[in-house]
């Protein structure tokens, strides 16, 4: 009996000094919190710690259209509205934030000034952070010891373009701050930013190419949610009979955004090279089976070859294999023209244009189907521009 006395003493023991400790590293403080105006009635009261005030987890985050959740077996706390999900522990000042919108999936962790924390059953969470990090503006109204929150749902859309301005080397070249942080990441694929003051300046870098020739454009710069841009850029290889240098390259494009309240950049870099499409590729491949006859043409209709069956193989690889190009070309017909005629009467004829890398294809099916295709096919286009 005297020992289950002693283990139940200790226990009241350690209770009442986790409850003592939690509430001697904050204070009560007589102030108010006011939503868009609003001043809302809290049932609790409210706390101040290290300069930050602490409002029970209930209450006012309603107001910002979110939802509030604590597990009581894990101390685990969730708020969350339709763009971002906080997520807490009591005593823990480390939090992680994921942007719904943010494709990486990768949650943003964050060091807090003050932990979360429960006093007498409430849970008591830092509420500037919470509000900033659901994109309400936060401030302090000293005189009237007020916290004011203005949300930015009503004026800022869930997605705008963002404005932006290019810039070279030359324009941040007096920065040595900028500098460093340019050569540092340049040569990296990837998307990387640092904001000066309230500028915001975005470095999207495609990595090292192996040629010159390379082109990186900005597609669309936007603000997702408040502080957050997203960036889509396209990187263009080099037309394949394109004269280019045989060097290193490292395309990129430097980008300055002015405005004060981004947080964070991600985005998106589509490299073409990076997505080449066969005619295999597509289900569109013949085989050297279903080839009914390969002749060769000159300009004025004139067959000049008849392919013999041990060449079939050979032809229809080079166009299985042949990437269909995105490129502008020139409408004018040069040289020879090689037409494939299958079994069941669908032709395939190519024809040039004068490049030694590429021919246009003209699919004609049986049914009298018609489709085209540019096409990247050096073997052909070599064939077609012979003697």
């Amino acid at each position: 009996m005297k020992k289950r006395l002693l283990i139940s003493v200790a226990l009241t023991l350690v209770l009442m000094f986790t409850a003592v400790f939690s509430a001697a590293a904050s204070a009560k403080v007589k102030a108010t919190v006011k939503v868009d105006g609003e001043v809302i009635t809290l049932e609790k009261d409210l706390f101040g710690e290290n300069g930050r005030i602490q409002v029970p987890l209930n209450g006012v985050f309603e107001k910002l259209n979110a939802k509030a959740s604590w597990d009581e077996k894990t101390d685990k706390i969730i708020i969350e509205d339709n763009y971002t999900q906080i997520e807490l522990v009591i005593g823990d000042k480390t939090a992680t934030i994921l942007r719904k919108y943010d494709f990486s999936g990768i949650p943003e962790k964050v060091n807090l000034d003050v932990a979360p924390m429960k006093i007498n059953g409430t849970v008591y969470v830092p509420v500037r952070f919470i509000a900033e990090s659901l994109g309400a503006k936060v401030g302090w109204e000293s005189k009237t010891k007020t916290v004011v929150i203005d949300t930015e749902y009503d004026v800022i859309p869930v997605e705008k373009p963002a404005a932006y301005e290019v810039l070279t080397y030359e324009d941040i070249k007096d920065s040595k701050e900028l500098t460093s942080w340019y050569d540092a990441n340049f040569e990296k694929e990837g998307i990387y930013f640092k904001t000066v003051g309230n500028t915001t300046y975005v470095l999207v870098a495609s990595g090292e190419k192996s040629t010159g020739g390379y082109t990186i454009e900005v597609d669309s710069a936007t603000i997702v949610s408040p502080g957050y841009a997203y960036i889509t850029a396209k990187v263009t290889s080099p037309a394949p009979d394109a004269d280019v240098i045989t060097v290193i390259t490292y395309p990129h494009v430097l980008l300055k955004i002015v405005d004060e309240g981004i947080k964070n950049v991600d985005g998106e870099i589509i490299d073409d090279a990076k997505m080449k499409r066969t005619i295999k590729d597509i289900g569109e491949a013949i085989s050297a089976e279903d080839v009914k006859r390969i002749a060769l043409y000159n300009l004025d209709g004139k067959e000049i070859k008849t392919y013999d069956e041990e060449d079939f193989q050979k032809l229809t690889d080079y166009y299985n294999n042949s990437e269909i190009s995105e490129d502008f070309y020139i409408m004018m017909i040069t040289g020879n023209k090689m037409v494939i005629t299958l079994k069941d009467d669908t032709t395939i004829s190519f024809t040039s244009y004068g490049s030694k890398t590429n021919v246009v294809a003209s699919v004609v099916s049986a049914k009298g189907q018609y489709g085209s295709y540019h096409l990247v096919c050096p073997e052909i286009a070599e064939i077609l521009l012979g003697e």
